[in-house]
């Protein structure tokens, strides 16, 4: 079976709250994970849920509002363009920097 992509997760800064540290658990978890493309696809909502799911746990704490993005999704000189397969989990609001969690591409191109 294929399996383009691994789950790369890793501490960053200090949780400030008990959802961040819930998060940061469920990420840390699911590292060196390997995935085909459709489960990278299932993976990406599931843990988007499970984040969401995590608020109704931790009502008091401040939400936080998690996304995929892609390097070549933005564009700057310091784009990586070689790196245009990789997922990375991003934050909008809630903290940021707490966890580290990409699905690196690790196939070779045909």
């Amino acid at each position: 079976m294929n399996m383009p992509y691994v789950v790369y997760a890793r501490y960053g800064t200090k949780p400030q709250n008990k959802l961040q540290q819930a998060i940061a658990d469920l990420v840390m978890k699911q590292d060196r994970l390997l995935l085909s493309d459709l489960e990278a696809v299932k993976f990406k909502d599931d843990l988007l849920q499970h984040i969401t799911g995590l608020h109704d746990k931790f009502k008091t704490c401040k939400p936080v509002k998690a996304h995929w993005w892609m390097p070549g999704d933005w564009d700057g000189d310091d784009a990586p363009k070689h790196r245009d397969r990789d997922i990375m989990l991003g934050f909008d609001e809630g903290g940021s920097g707490f966890i580290n969690c990409n699905l690196l591409y690790c196939q070779k191109p045909d």
